[in-house]
């Protein structure tokens, strides 16, 4: 009779049975029946060509052969319990790169938490792209998305982590000097559309603008000059020395704060671990990105 092809699974049965009392007692260990423990063992012995067990009355008894058998057999045990031991060791030990995209100001505020995780996790790598760009995530260009959008893509999993409001900021002399002003020196930039309709109509101001610019840092530092006044994000302007905030919080038209990255990255621990970081440290900025009074962090 030709040989059956040797399962090494099987190995596990042998295991069990020479350890049991009876058939009935491995199959019981095993979470199967006896009929299943018996096949196994028919199939390991046509794969050997030798006999493991024979029958003594009710009991099984393994032969020598068999106990050499159960020797290599725990050896190979051994090695595939190491084995998993080190796999799940790796899994637990974070190492390997992360990349990471954000606007520039959402990068910044991300830092301080990320540096501290980096030190300490020194296998850790992460690449932290500040860009207003798109990736495409899909791709894999990037791991994880931090993005500002109100329909982020389905294709992606996706968790909305603030809701971002902007107001209008200006140093403390221009500040100050508002409240006996009709008109407005207003920096306009890259913000959502309708700015100078929500100060005219809303604040009772007429915006004269004085400069535009798609840089939002430039128009921080000329607003810091006192050159006008400027629309900016909340967790932009609650966080830059020398600014004041002179207006109500505006919420309408702002976009989402949205984290996401790609469904084959669910099971990828240092991924989900930068991710669980980014969420923790957006949670504990929430007041500001969402224009609400300033906390300790």
């Amino acid at each position: 009779m030709e040989k059956s092809q040797l399962d090494w699974g099987d190995l596990l049965y042998l295991h069990t049975l020479a350890r049991s009392r009876s058939l009935q007692d491995a199959a019981e260990k095993l979470e199967v029946n006896r009929t299943t423990v018996s096949r196994k063992i028919d199939s390991l012995e046509q794969a050997l060509g030798v006999k493991l067990f024979i029958k003594t009355g009710r009991d099984l008894v393994i032969t020598e052969v068999g106990e050499m058998v159960l020797k290599s057999a725990n050896v190979i045990r051994g090695e595939v319990a190491a084995l998993k031991s080190k796999i799940r060791e790796r899994n637990d030990h974070l190492s390997g790169m992360v990349r990471v995209t954000a606007t520039p100001r959402i990068c910044v505020l991300l830092e301080p938490a990320l540096s501290k995780f980096l030190l300490e996790n020194r296998d850790l790598q992460v690449e932290l792209s500040a860009s207003m760009q798109v990736e495409n995530l899909n791709a894999l260009e990037s791991d994880i998305a931090l993005r500002l959008t109100h329909s982020p893509p389905d294709e992606l999993v996706g968790r909305k982590l603030a809701e971002l409001t902007s107001a209008l900021y200006a140093n403390s002399e221009v500040a100050a000097s508002l409240s006996d002003s009709d008109s407005l020196r207003f920096i306009s930039g890259p913000a959502p559309m309708n700015v100078e309709d929500w100060v005219e109509d809303d604040l009772g101001f007429v915006p004269q603008e004085v400069l535009k610019s798609n840089s939002a840092d430039l128009i921080v530092q000329f607003v810091r000059s006192g050159v006008g006044v400027a629309c900016l994000p909340c967790y932009m302007g609650e966080l830059e020395t020398g600014l004041v905030r002179v207006s109500d919080v505006r919420r309408s038209q702002m976009p989402e704060l949205w984290m996401l990255y790609s469904p084959k990255h669910r099971g990828v621990a240092r991924i989900q671990a930068i991710a669980a970081l980014i969420e923790e440290t957006v949670i504990k900025l929430k007041p500001i990105i969402e224009g609400q009074d300033l906390i300790g962090i």
